[in-house]
């Protein structure tokens, strides 16, 4: 039995694998006070694993934390870093280092599910949209702001953009709607012509899985079908625990 551990820039999400299951899921935020309390009540409330695999994007000294937890409590914990191959995907980049552990893990997730092929959009602290052919075979990503940073971003060189509210309407009768339909329509059209560049490269539509903290804000305005999946790292750290080395 294993804990896995996805730290994110503002939440870190667990489960506990056991038998191949993902069990026992949970999540905290990390902004503000409470977080090492809270997360050292859920340990302790969980059965004692083997070890802990723990994949991070956040900053250094907070994953620190999260290990030192662990070892508080008798678990000891391994990195997850991106390599070359693993399980059958093979990933674009020649530094595996670059694409992030969440962006690894999550093509490890897609893989694992069928043979797609599989077009991964994360909309967390930045969106991240990611192909993946049928035979394993990454085809590479793009890295964008989320529509918030976008208009966090306007609003500093442009104050009277506030950066607040709206509805994200096509065609606004306000400023507020017209940012916030703006902001989001980037996103929007960012996934939609990745999933088009990528049908013409694989003779397929490929299936969107669609993830991160604002992926319900964006989910019910993408004019195409998709598949909700909250915990891809999670399902690739599973992945990772059967095949992965050290």
């Amino acid at each position: 039995m294993s804990w896995l551990f996805d730290l994110g820039n503002t939440r870190l999400k667990w489960a506990r694998l056991a038998n191949g299951q993902l069990l026992d899921r949970g999540a905290l935020t990390h902004q503000g006070g409470g977080f090492d309390q809270a997360l050292d009540a859920a340990l302790a409330a969980m059965p004692r694993a083997k070890d802990a695999l723990l994949s991070s994007v956040a900053t250094p000294d907070l994953a620190a934390r999260v290990r030192a937890l662990c070892a508080r409590h008798g678990v000891p914990s391994r990195d997850v870093t991106p390599i070359p191959a693993l399980a059958g995907v093979r990933i674009a980049y020649t530094h595996p280092e670059q694409l992030g552990a969440d962006r690894f893990l999550a093509l490890l997730a897609a893989h694992a599910r069928g043979p797609g092929p599989w077009l991964i959009a994360s909309i967390g602290t930045a969106v991240t949209v990611d192909a993946l052919a049928q035979d394993g075979r990454h085809l590479g990503g793009v890295i964008a702001p989320t529509p918030a940073l976008m208009r966090e971003a306007l609003a500093a060189r442009v104050p009277h953009l506030r950066n607040d509210g709206g509805e994200p309407m096509v065609f606004a009768s306000n400023t507020r709607d017209a940012l916030a339909g703006g902001a989001a329509g980037a996103v929007l059209g960012l996934i939609e012509r990745c999933h088009a560049k990528a049908a013409v490269v694989f003779g397929c539509a490929p299936t969107i899985l669609l993830g991160g903290g604002g992926a319900a804000d964006i989910g019910p305005e993408l004019g195409l079908a998709y598949q909700p999946s909250p915990d891809l790292v999670l399902e690739g750290l599973a992945v990772w625990a059967k095949h992965g080395s050290g």
